[in-house]
């Protein structure tokens, strides 16, 4: 018998998570995709003509980390082949790869900075000139040239940041002041969902695609509905660190249940989502409401696919990357 996808889309997502579906989403989606870029490590090489050589520990400490963010670029570009109907260049994933760096590397010294208590300057033009981010963005720039698509893209970007870093500066120190959870969530609409829509349109301008503007706007959605995935397997460290976190703004929301996770955190529980349903139901609920929101407005299976992955963290309460303790 046939399921209508009306009749799916009514399922909340948080039933989709059950051990076989995790089994099979696992073994034959997403792995196959991890096998190829952790033998090939496709993203991860040194490119010698714009003389960039990639660290050691990307090398060998961190190839099974490293093949896992590069499983969820191959996803990303497949959406956005099956979203537009066009192929990319091969050298599309390394720029990728080089875009992501930049920007991780503009979050990671943005959070720094907003957690001074000196009120350092948050000018774009002082940003632009920290040494690491400034290296980052060389490198970027470089490769992007040899394939003649720096102009349109840094026209781009340079107009973006005109237009909307201000204004996301602001949202973001409103944001840590209050620790509310709308504050956190209008940031998110530009950090977050408006940041990965921004990516795939880099990719555009790097293949010289012409697109229908809401082509990509599947890639906002799916950045929507990360960012709640990620505030949940993030949770601790965030509050450990005095970032931003969905999740714990909508806790605090219930104190019956923040007082019930702060004494499970206290005996070091296991907070998969299991936990989170029997013992924060409220929250729990409230929380999958929203990531139900986005993921049903998703029109790639591709995109569908991602966001069930980066699911897989919060759903079983592990995350194994050694990157999040330096963040």
């Amino acid at each position: 018998m046939s399921i209508s996808v009306d009749r799916l889309s009514s399922i909340p997502y948080r039933a989709k998570f059950t051990r076989p579906y995790l089994c099979s989403l696992l073994l034959f989606r997403y792995l196959p995709y991890y096998i190829h870029h952790y033998v090939s490590q496709r993203y991860r090489r040194d490119i010698p003509a714009i003389g960039y050589v990639l660290p050691r520990l990307y090398k060998w400490q961190w190839r099974w980390h490293g093949a896992m963010y590069d499983t969820m670029y191959n996803i990303l570009l497949d959406g956005y082949t099956e979203l537009t109907g066009l192929k990319v260049i091969p050298a599309t994933g390394q720029m990728l790869f080089f875009l992501i760096e930049l920007t991780r590397c503009l979050d990671k010294h943005l959070d720094s900075l907003l957690g001074n208590n000196d009120n350092p300057s948050l000018a774009l033009e002082e940003i632009l000139e920290i040494p690491a981010l400034k290296e980052q963005l060389t490198i970027f720039r470089c490769y992007v040239e040899q394939f003649g698509r720096a102009e349109p893209i840094f026209v781009y970007l340079k107009g973006l940041f005109t237009e909307h870093y201000e204004r996301h500066i602001l949202n973001l120190k409103t944001a840590r002041q209050s620790g509310q959870f709308e504050d956190i969530l209008t940031v998110a609409h530009i950090d977050n969902g408006g940041w990965l829509r921004v990516v795939m349109e880099v990719v555009r301008l790097f293949n010289a695609h012409e697109l229908e503007s809401t082509v990509l706007d599947d890639y906002y959605l799916l950045g929507m509905a990360g960012k709640f995935a990620d505030d949940m397997a993030d949770l601790l460290q965030d509050i450990d660190k005095g970032y931003l976190n969905l999740l714990y703004a909508l806790l605090c929301q219930t104190p019956a249940e923040l007082e019930v996770f702060q004494f499970a955190v206290r005996q070091k529980k296991l907070l998969d989502t299991s936990w989170w349903s029997k013992h924060c139901p409220t929250t729990y609920i409230r929380y999958f409401e929203y990531i139900d929101y986005y993921y049903n407005q998703l029109c790639s299976s591709k995109l569908r696919l991602a966001c069930d992955v980066v699911m897989i963290i919060p759903v079983i309460g592990y995350d194994p990357d050694p990157a999040k303790a330096e963040r």
